[in-house]
């Protein structure tokens, strides 16, 4: 009977840690994805703002196009690198 238990309570502490690194998984690629979108608006407006030659909708498709990408490439990698850590 007591093993019985024991190891219910072990499942149950198992499913829960698994739940709160799926959370803190979910939320650190949620938070960088946040953070590169605004660093990506901000670049986006002061390169437009600053294109002197009448270029601005080039700088903007640029700037907008490298922000993505490498966004993209950061909460990919986090998302991949936090994914195998917590795999067991």
């Amino acid at each position: 009977m007591t093993t019985q238990v024991c190891r219910r309570i072990e499942d149950g502490t198992a499913a829960r840690s698994s739940r709160n690194e799926e959370k803190l998984l979910k939320s650190m690629v949620r938070k960088n994805l946040a953070i590169g979108l605004v660093i990506t608006a901000v670049i986006t407006t002061l390169s437009v703002v600053m294109a002197d030659d009448g270029s601005k909708m080039e700088e903007f498709r640029m700037s907008l196009m490298v922000g993505f990408l490498v966004t993209g490439a950061v909460t990919g990698g986090t998302w991949l690198l936090q994914r195998k850590r917590s795999a067991p």
